[in-house]
């Protein structure tokens, strides 16, 4: 793409301009400081890429309204279009118009520059003598963007993208942060983690309660045998006690026997039975008095639950009121923040009216309007004003210049006139000088005697002629001086005519005069030297007295013009100060015609009027401002007092009681209402699940017991008796006749193994055997007995407060409820890591793709870098090599020794810069072929390289057109080969 032509219609200091750029390649734009180079460069990216709003003011031209231009350019494809742009049409937006006659918008624009941005442009194919230093700061990554942006026309993008990245990974997790998601989510975690200890906890305690049910049963079990053991031994010592009173009670037990019935129904085993039933069926009662007790107190809970809640719908009521709160507090919030801005509006809308002193308050604002045309009008009286004044000022200025200029013209005229030498005077000048003359004759007609005798005659002749021919062209020169001085009414030329006629009639007088004297001297032969005779030294003073005053008399003659100069001008003056006059009484009216609207204006400078118009501005739109605010101030307050009314109403229709309390305090009574009723809700829906439990575990519990019942039942009916006292006498019956039965029966037997030496008759006579001995064995085996089931009793209690302690801790449901809470926070926490790894993922591709970009052109940069830059130094450096991650550019001079770049001088630093800038522009120009801007790079450069860099630039421009802007001549002169163009004679319109 190359620039034809640039029509600037405003921008900066050019108005109405046209730069010709067609015809070269290769441009040099010369112009000394302050000529307007960079305001030509900024519209050229102007044109092409447009500036913001903003950027745009600051080129607005001072004297024209008009900001914008054309600029004609051929595409890479030889087609030639041309762009405009305008600031106040289409806010700056280009419209392009093509040779073929169509017309396209930016869209198509910025696909002609193929996707082009002006930062992209700018630190690609344009750079300053201000760039320079930054190849001294330039590391790998910064060198790596500038390629990257080579590689990928949409690089901003791809920053934004990393940008994002980087900002949604922060946002996601920080390794000591606290706000991210991931943080806040191991936070809960944590917390939820220690919650689930201590209900594992007491999770532990249930297991350990388990536990001990195992271990009582246990001990229970010892407990009976350890019974059944010393039941054994009391068995065996009453049979040893029995031994004793063998015969004796061998009677009894026969007289015993006699009482008691041939046959006793009993069930096998009873008592043995009875005893395991009730093992068995004692906890479960003890379980089910617990359960019933808990079912009991559940029930009365609900209903005191039940009692303190109101209808449902105070409830909804209350519900709607809590739903109003927050527009409530907002609107307070609100209403606050209205009356402040009101109260704002309205010291700022007083303090203004003080500043501005006129009389006014903010009440009378309301009756104030502008149309829309007042602020022009304004303006124009303003501006009218201020030219008046500047005008008037001017012509004050120029009448004071002129008044001064005439006195002293008129104070030069005086002196001149006064220095000038009298007529009298001069003529006796002219008159000594004629008498030197005449003593000079006299003296070479001495000298020459006769020789001159001989030559007067025809001298004598020719002399006469002269004289007469003078006084006649002095006559003629006279009368022509005299009809100019007549016509111009000039008194300096009849001054002139006189002093030349006079010079005329004496120059022949004297003329005549000197041939008398001649022939009288010619004819005596001798000459008497008069006794007053002039020296030659008094004759060069006349004659330098006459120099002076000819000059003085020119002087003079000059004075006398410049006065009739002065003159004219001092007519233009008075014409100058008519028309103002003029344009001062129109200004009055318009005046007066405002003054008519707006009374105010009186006490105002009309200079002040603008800034007057923009402060009424200002306090009219407050003031709307502040009838907007006190409007809504209304509506909201009105809202508030009626939210209000309702809160007290429904408080007092639920305590009964008048409420004055603030606003905060009843929503707090209310809330809490709403929040008392959820939990009673909440508690009460617990309860519910409790007494459901509960009549379950009642029903299970009775269920059980009704079996153990009924086996008890089945013994009881099968020993034909009706309660368990019946059926321990009736056991205590059956035993006893067994009991004697089996020591009837046994008695022999027994004795024999008591005695096995056949003592029998020693035992039934009762002698040999200590009884009080075996007596107290047996009651000390019975007190082991009853301690033992002393000890069961104890254990069966303590199994059954086990069973209950179990069972409230089977009902709570919060180990669980929070377990699901963790595993549901650790899914969740899962979820924010797989994201937070996709966007490291992401960020790792970005950076590789960047890397790889900026191989893909390093090296390529690199060799045309280092081919520039030893064209440059003439070969004394002969590679370039990048910036490294820790390291700057270096570079190899021809001795193969290296220098990093902070070790070369300024100008060779610029040159490697400026190698580095030509190496990037080639490469990209490959797939934007866009114009290459230098502005004043070359300010280091020696003649030398500057020539180099020159041909390096022409040799560019065969393929990318280059545009230089310079302001130094010695570049202008190097640049033979470029097409120069000088801002100081643009081509005009």
């Amino acid at each position: 793409m190359k620039l034809q032509r640039a029509t600037i219609y405003g921008f900066g200091r050019w108005v109405d301009e046209t730069i010709d750029f067609s015809g070269h390649s290769y441009i040099c734009i010369y112009g000394e400081n302050e000529s307007g180079k960079s305001t030509l460069q900024q519209f050229l990216l102007f044109m092409l890429f447009g500036l913001p709003p903003k950027q745009r003011t600051f080129y607005q031209p001072k004297s024209s309204g008009k900001l914008g231009g054309r600029l004609t350019v051929i595409d890479d494809n030889g087609k030639k279009f041309t762009i405009e742009r305008l600031d106040q049409v289409r806010n700056g937006a280009a419209k392009c118009y093509t040779q073929a006659g169509d017309e396209h918008d930016e869209t198509w624009l910025k696909e002609k520059l193929k996707g082009m941005t002006k930062t992209i442009y700018e630190s690609i194919f344009s750079f300053s003598g201000a760039d320079l230093s930054n190849i001294t700061k330039m590391k790998e990554d910064d060198l790596g963007e500038v390629l990257l942006g080579i590689g990928l026309t949409g690089s901003n993008n791809i920053y934004s993208i990393e940008k994002r990245l980087d900002s949604k990974m922060g946002d996601l997790f920080k390794r000591y942060g606290k706000k991210p998601v991931i943080n806040q989510q191991l936070k809960t975690l944590e917390e939820l983690f220690s919650d689930l200890k201590k209900h594992e906890a007491r999770e532990d305690t249930y297991k350990e309660k388990k536990t001990d049910i195992q271990v009582i049963k246990n001990e229970i079990s010892s407990l009976q045998s350890s019974i059944h053991q010393a039941k054994e031994d009391s068995f065996t010592l009453e049979k040893q006690q029995q031994a004793l009173p063998l015969i004796k009670k061998y009677h009894y037990y026969l007289s015993e026997l006699s009482n008691y019935p041939s046959q006793i129904a009993f069930p096998e085993d009873g008592i043995e039975r009875l005893n395991q039933l009730k093992e068995q069926l004692l906890p479960l009662k003890s379980e089910l008095s617990v359960v019933e007790d808990n079912q009991r107190k559940y029930k009365e809970r609900r209903e005191e639950l039940q009692q303190k809640l109101h209808e449902e719908a105070v409830y909804k009521q209350a519900q709607e009121i809590i739903e109003g709160e927050q527009s409530y507090l907002e609107n307070r919030r609100e209403i606050e923040k209205i009356r402040v801005t009101v109260k704002q509006l309205e010291t700022q809308m007083k303090k203004e009216l003080e500043e501005l002193d006129l009389g006014l308050d903010p009440g009378d604002l309301s009756n104030i309007t502008f149309p829309f045309q007042i602020e022009k009008t304004w303006n124009d009286i303003k501006n009218n004003r201020d030219q008046l004044n500047a005008e008037q000022d001017q012509i004050d200025q120029e009448a004071e210049y002129l008044k001064k200029q005439q006195n002293e013209l008129e104070s030069l005229r005086e002196e001149e006139e006064a220095c000038v030498l009298a007529d009298q005077q001069r003529n006796e000048c002219v008159h000594k000088l004629n008498r030197y003359n005449e003593q000079d004759y006299m003296r070479s007609f001495q000298a020459a005697k006769s020789n001159q005798q001989l030559k007067w005659e025809k001298a004598k002749k020719q002399k006469e002629k002269r004289i007469s021919n003078l006084f006649l062209a002095s006559v003629v020169a006279a009368v022509l001086i005299a009809l100019l001085a007549s016509i111009t009414d000039d008194s300096l030329l009849f001054t002139g005519t006189v002093i030349l006629l006079l010079l005329g009639g004496g120059q022949y007088f004297l003329g005549k005069r000197s041939l008398h004297v001649t022939d009288q001297f010619l004819d005596t032969n001798e000459e008497v030297i008069s006794s007053s005779t002039i020296t030659k030294e008094e004759k060069e003073n006349i004659e330098h007295l006459l120099a002076e005053d000819k000059q003085r008399r020119e002087k003079l003659e000059v004075t006398l013009q410049q006065l009739k100069a002065l003159h004219v001008q001092l007519m233009k003056w008075e014409e100058k100060k008519f028309a103002l006059q003029t344009k001062e009484k129109q200004l009055l009216v318009r005046m007066e015609e405002q003054y008519k609207h707006y009374p105010f204006l009186e006490k105002i400078s009309v200079s002040y009027w603008p800034e007057f118009y923009h402060a009424m501005k200002n306090l009219l739109s407050q003031n709307r401002k502040k009838v907007e605010y006190e409007a809504l101030y209304q509506k909201l307050n009105e809202y508030q007092i009626e939210f209000e009314n309702k809160c007290r109403i429904f408080l007092q229709d639920i305590s009964g009681e008048s409420v004055n309390d603030a606003m905060e305090f009843q929503l707090k009574i209310i809330r809490k209402s709403l929040e008392d009723r959820e939990n009673a809700k909440n508690v009460l829906r617990q309860y519910e699940n409790w007494s459901i439990d509960n009549a379950e575990q009642q029903r299970v519990l009775k269920q059980k017991v009704e079996t153990y019942e009924r086996e008890i039942r089945n013994l009881y009916d099968t020993a034909n008796v009706n309660s368990e006292d019946d059926f321990l006498k009736k056991a205590k019956q059956v035993e006893k006749k067994k009991e004697i039965t089996e020591k009837i029966n046994q008695f022999v037997s027994q004795l024999s193994i008591i005695f096995p030496d056949g003592d029998q008759n020693t035992f039934i006579n009762g002698k040999g055997i200590n009884e009080q001995t075996l007596q107290g064995k047996y009651e000390q085996n019975k007190e082991v007995i009853d301690e033992l089931e002393k000890e069961i009793e104890a254990k069966r209690h303590q199994l059954a407060s086990v069973h209950s302690d179990i069972s409230n801790l089977e009902m709570s449901e919060a180990y669980s409820n929070i377990m699901h809470r963790f595993h549901r926070e650790s899914e969740h926490l899962k979820k924010l890591a797989n994201e937070w790894a996709v966007l490291q993922t992401a960020k790792g591709i970005l950076t590789e793709t960047k890397r790889s970009y900026r191989k893909k052109y390093l090296d390529k940069v690199i060799n045309r870098t280092s081919t520039f830059f030893a064209v440059l130094t003439n070969h004394r450096y002969i590679k370039v090599y990048p910036p490294l991650e820790n390291t700057f550019f270096q570079v190899e001079a021809s001795d193969e020794i290296r220098y990093n770049v902070n070790e070369l001088s300024k100008g060779t630093i610029d040159q490697l810069y400026i190698s580095l800038r030509l190496a990037i522009s080639e490469i990209m120009s490959n797939k934007h072929c866009l114009p290459f801007i230098i502005d004043d790079a070359f300010v280091h450069f020696d003649s030398i390289r500057t020539m180099r860099v020159m041909e390096i630039l022409a040799d560019q421009a065969k393929h990318q057109q280059i545009i230089l802007f310079t302001c130094k001549s010695d570049i202008l002169q190097a640049a033979q080969k470029a097409k120069i163009i000088r801002l100081g004679n643009p081509i005009r319109i």
